[in-house]
């Protein structure tokens, strides 16, 4: 500033505009390199963040495999009793959860296929398998609550992909709901239970149980409505399991493809 204030007062014009040159150069080279430093930074903590995330939701994939085989030992034991008790039910597990539920064909199939179904050893408290085989999505979503609660969302360069992670959260959610409404049909299944005098903890023969199902239609229909609904929660986990692994697989070609950039 010095040289041009001098300048200035020795008039001397192309001095001043060389200076003046000068100052305008810096200024925008030294903005530039801040603003590449902070692109560079934001990029660092993107980086970081879809990789935790990645890890959330694979570590969501599988527990959610220990989810399908709970709702599958439910279905299961709710079709003995139902069976042994003489009482029919409408559809098989895979005609209710793609008929009557309309869950993706292909993915059902493939998962019965790929699958054993759970079996119970001969004396098995159908019961407490019925009641209790409850597992639920407990879910990973720290990284997420991080990126939404801190605004890092704008992070995230590639929109589709974060309209994917949105999407993925926002069904987890939905998953949460439906799970929230298995705990009630739990209740209503141990109130009918008492009503038909059996207890949870207690030793109860099939044949016992036939008994009491036939008599007492409100545990009749609990243990119906029971099936209906783990049938329900296998598959909207399997369709979110699923979507699960479509985001691991897309963060890993994120990832592929910002490593191969210049």
């Amino acid at each position: 500033m010095r040289r041009i204030t001098q300048h200035v007062r020795e008039q001397n014009w192309t001095a001043i505009g060389i200076d003046f040159v000068i100052v305008v150069v810096g200024v925008f080279i030294g903005t530039e390199v801040s603003n590449w430093n902070a692109d560079r930074v934001d990029q660092q903590v993107e980086t970081r963040l879809l990789h935790e995330l990645q890890a959330d939701v694979a570590a969501d994939v599988e527990e959610m495999e220990v989810v399908l085989q709970s709702a599958e030992g439910r279905v299961l034991a709710s079709s003995v009793l139902l069976e042994a008790s003489g009482i029919p039910f409408r559809h098989s597990f895979e005609e209710t959860v793609t008929g009557m539920y309309s869950f993706p064909e292909p993915l059902v199939r493939r998962r019965l296929a790929e699958t054993e179904r759970p079996t119970f050893a001969p004396g098995a408290d159908l019961l407490i398998y019925t009641h209790y085989l409850r597992r639920l999505l407990d879910g990973n979503r720290h990284t997420y609550n991080a990126i939404v609660n801190t605004g890092s969302v704008r992070l995230i360069a590639d929109s589709t992909l974060a309209r994917q992670i949105q999407a993925y959260y926002a069904h987890v959610d939905d998953n949460r709901e439906l799970e929230r409404y298995l705990s009630t049909v739990r209740d209503r299944l141990e109130g009918a239970m008492q009503e038909a005098g059996l207890s949870r903890t207690g030793v109860h023969s099939l044949p016992e149980i036939s008994r009491a199902i036939r008599a007492t239609p409100r545990l009749a229909a609990t243990i119906s409505d029971t099936r209906g609904v783990a049938l329900y929660h296998w598959g909207a986990t399997l369709v979110l399991q699923d979507e699960g692994r479509q985001l691991v697989e897309t963060l890993a070609a994120h990832f592929d493809g910002s490593a191969s950039s210049p």
